[in-house]
């Protein structure tokens, strides 16, 4: 992270780290869920980190298949899981599933990110637990909103 002197904390783009404008300002309310990310596509796993840091969240731990994930998330500590489907080793609907076979409902939560954007898909990423299913592509400011709607629903 950096800081830009005129506004609030922000993050740049690598591409351009002296440039101010487009930064995207950080949220200033303090909702951080210990967070992890979870993608084998590392443009991909990278905007995911940044978006779900525009949302507010903490984000503990960014991996690139679901082994790794599902180490992490054993591990303790993860309040939030944002998993792709198609990963190396595990899937996302397989972490899913081994997570919750194990613990309660709400531990961790998890939200699925897929190009799969048939019915049957959603439907099976939401009937094995998941409590979002985003498809790609996606809007990086959509799916932080969509992140905050979740954050305030899990809050009420």
């Amino acid at each position: 992270m950096q800081f830009c002197p005129s506004r609030s904390p922000v993050i740049r783009c690598a591409r351009s780290p002296n440039a101010c404008a487009g930064s995207i300002p950080l949220p200033t309310e303090n909702r951080a869920l210990r967070t992890l990310v979870a993608d084998d596509d590392s443009d991909i796993r990278s905007l995911m980190e940044i978006t779900a840091i525009m949302a507010g969240l903490d984000v503990v731990s960014v991996v690139s298949d679901g082994r790794a994930a599902l180490e992490v998330i054993e591990r303790g500590g993860i309040e939030l899981a944002i998993l792709d489907v198609s990963m190396p080793e595990m899937s996302g609907l397989e972490v899913l599933a081994s997570i919750r076979s194990s613990r309660p409902r709400t531990e961790p939560r998890v939200v699925i990110v897929s190009a799969s954007v048939d019915a049957a898909s959603l439907a099976a990423g939401l009937e094995s637990g998941a409590d979002d299913y985003v498809t790609k592509p996606f809007s990086p400011r959509r799916f932080a909103e969509r992140l905050k709607e979740l954050i305030e629903e899990w809050d009420a």
